[in-house]
């Protein structure tokens, strides 16, 4: 018996009263085995900078992951560029953890399951499931 990867994808529009000025992604995906990831990908549209660092996205986000929680999704995972820094701002302040660091790459994690003082147990717990 073989089983195939499984991807779906969910899209929120954000916007102000008649302007789309980004959105947040989330990917869910079951590997062969059976682990599943969810992974969110989050933007301001560039024509929208003025936008930019005034917190909009720290607070969609924040709302999101309530959205996740009340949907039973218990974890996400977030692969973020080292320079952009607007980012890793966003994810920290929703408590993501960062999980591992590459070259040009952070992996961050959040467990809903949990309160927002991620432990080390729960990093490495999450390590085994993953990588």
């Amino acid at each position: 018996m073989t089983t195939k990867t499984r991807i779906t994808k969910h899209k929120t529009i954000l916007s102000t009263l008649n302007e789309e000025i980004g959105e947040i992604f989330l990917t869910n995906c079951s590997n062969k085995k059976g682990i599943k990831i969810h992974h969110i990908e989050f933007k301001i549209f560039d024509d929208y900078e003025h936008y930019k660092n005034k917190g909009i996205m720290t607070k969609a986000v924040a709302d999101y992951l309530q959205y996740c929680k009340e949907g039973n999704i218990n974890s996400l995972i977030a692969i973020v560029k080292k320079d952009n820094i607007a980012s890793v701002r966003v994810l920290e302040k929703n408590n993501f953890a960062k999980l591992q660091e590459l070259e040009k790459f952070y992996i961050y994690v959040i467990d809903l399951r949990f309160e927002p003082d991620f432990t080390k147990k729960t990093i490495q717990e999450f390590q085994k499931r993953i990588f």
